[in-house]
């Protein structure tokens, strides 16, 4: 699935339902009908679950999600208190084409890869900088 589209639908779905940890936001993701039609085979869904780790991981560490990574044996749980500020601009300007193509072309001019990574940090840097 698209790095683009899946940050908005957490942010989204964060925004709208009010979950309160990661493993609800899994769940409302899990019913949406962009991630029922991206998961064909068994390994769509276990690539998806590991994409949805690293981007929730990522927006909670870069501060667009207010909440905490709690580390256990096992894995990672994750605690979930809304969007922040930044969150709901990120999810604004997300929703805006131009802001979409204009970023897209940064990172493909810079040779950087769309990763959950790289697409926080540039969002961020075109947003605040």
């Amino acid at each position: 699935m698209d790095y683009f589209t899946f940050y908005k639908l957490m942010l989204s779905t964060v925004e709208k339902t009010k979950v309160t940890d990661g493993y609800q936001l899994k769940e409302k993701l899990n019913s949406l009908p962009e991630i029922l039609h991206s998961i064909k085979t068994k390994e769509d869904g276990m690539l998806l679950s590991e994409q949805f780790q690293e981007t929730l991981g990522n927006l909670i560490d870069d501060g667009l999600i207010k909440g905490r990574t709690v580390k256990t044996k096992d894995s990672n749980l994750y605690l979930i208190q809304g969007l922040s500020t930044a969150g709901h601009q990120y999810l604004k300007n997300l929703e805006n084409p131009t802001f979409l193509n204009k970023l897209k072309n940064v990172l493909k001019e810079e040779g950087i890869p769309l990763t959950p990574t790289s697409i926080t940090r540039a969002i961020a840097k075109l947003l605040f900088y």
